[in-house]
């Protein structure tokens, strides 16, 4: 016996728009759920700049191609109400924070405390989200990254443990609540509810990073079209997050204005001639643009792109290590640093951020893949929409989790809040 739910993962960048049909099938008997991708259907984005809407009806558009695209490859319509949204761009700030309650029917005159419940941990979630924030702004997710019960630290699920007081240290993660709204504006155009928004860095690492990863110390830097985003991982908990304004497009308008070229022969330029160090490109690889509304055709090598990419690309990684040692773990990161996102095409960026970072580096390419989509798995630019749904997977399941912040879960907080009462 199994039960069968389709769900749709929307990734909406700056150069493009992916969306992701899959079906989660859950068998009772083993208790396990797993992941089929059905259809994946993409469209270059307009009206987004740096993940923020700056046009209703371009955006609206570009969603709509996606998801047509993504139908028909899956020859299966989207569940109108089971969409997840990736969402991303500087208006995104991360803090830390803690949280600390007592337990449920302590006694606090003998010492002895009581069994660790699921409603406590929904209690001390809920106590760490208690924080002022700027008016028009929302907690996007609860990332929680260990508890503390009484004087023991470092406990990663607290439930059955008994104890007199129950804290916990998260990493709350908050957005701008019109940005938002504009978003939810597009999709309702085309009839379909936000079901949640997914921080998109926090999809890629679903998609791209594992345990180990996250436990002895990694930093994820997803770079996108509009925007680079960067994820340190310590001890299984996110230690910082931070969006940067730097990323692929920036690099595309340097060529276009270095060649005199339109903005999609650069774009073209970067992704079939680019390579991230000068050192090791060709003065010989002769490479013709062709001439814009009239314009002579000319001829550049190899080497004159990489002088103009190599710049901006280590400008990018180099701002990522700045916020990456904000964290104060940098020095903890055992497993170095991860590249995924369009951007991670470029080639010889590795040996680039090697130089920068001086720690390892790898290409962080999507996890999961099934025979009809592997052609995906070794294309970092999807990491982030097959990421949406391998996080709208485990959604139902993070009571104790990882992650809060669904509007199906502060439901399920209140009604714990009110059987109190």
């Amino acid at each position: 016996m199994s039960n069968e739910t389709i769900i749709t993962g929307i990734d909406i960048g700056t150069t493009k728009v992916v969306a992701v049909i899959a079906k989660l099938v859950f068998d009772e008997e083993e208790k396990e759920q797993s992941i089929q991708i059905l259809g994946i259907g993409e469209h270059p984005s307009y009206g987004l700049k740096k993940g923020i809407v700056v046009d209703i009806k371009k955006t609206t558009n570009s969603l709509e191609h996606a998801i047509n695209s993504a139908e028909d490859s899956s020859d299966i319509e989207i569940d109108m109400e089971n969409v997840y949204v990736g969402i991303t761009g500087d208006h995104i700030k991360g803090i830390n924070y803690t949280g600390k309650v007592p337990v449920s029917s302590s006694s606090q005159n003998t010492g002895i405390g009581s069994e660790i419940l699921e409603k406590d941990v929904a209690r001390v979630l809920e106590a760490a989200r208690a924080i002022n924030i700027p008016p028009g702004r929302r907690i996007l997710h609860t990332l929680s990254q260990s508890y503390e019960v009484d004087d023991r630290k470092g406990i990663r699920n607290p439930v059955g443990l008994c104890g007199n007081t129950l804290g916990v240290n998260v990493h709350l993660v908050t957005s701008h609540e019109n940005v938002e709204k504009d978003i939810e504006t597009c999709f309702r155009a085309l009839g379909i509810r936000v079901r949640e928004f997914v921080l998109e860095p926090l999809a890629s690492a679903y998609s791209v990073l594992d345990q180990n990863e996250k436990d002895l110390g990694v930093a994820l830097i997803d770079i996108g079209g509009g925007t680079t985003d960067i994820l340190v991982y310590y001890d299984n908990g996110i230690q910082r997050s931070v969006a940067i304004a730097d990323a692929g497009q920036n690099i595309t308008l340097d060529i276009s204005h270095r060649f005199k070229t339109d903005l999609e022969q650069a774009e073209q330029l970067k992704h079939l001639h680019g390579i991230s160090k000068v050192e090791l490109a060709s003065d010989e690889d002769n490479i013709e643009l062709k001439g814009i509304r009239g314009r002579e055709a000319a001829i550049i090598s190899q080497k004159m792109l990489s002088e103009v990419i190599e710049p901006r690309m280590r400008e990018i990684l180099i701002l990522s290590y700045e916020e990456i040692k904000k964290s104060n773990i940098s020095d903890k990161l055992n497993f170095g640093v991860v590249i995924t996102g369009g951007g991670a095409q470029l080639k010889n960026l590795v040996d680039l951020a090697q130089e920068v970072f001086n720690m390892p580096v790898k290409i962080g390419y999507p996890e999961l893949i099934d025979n009809d989509t592997a052609h995906y798995h070794d294309n970092p630019r999807y990491a982030t929409a097959i990421g949406i749904i391998k996080y709208a997977k485990i959604a139902p399941e993070m009571d104790r989790e990882i992650v809060v912040g669904a509007r199906s879960r502060i439901e399920k907080i209140i009604k714990y809040l009110t059987s109190w009462y």
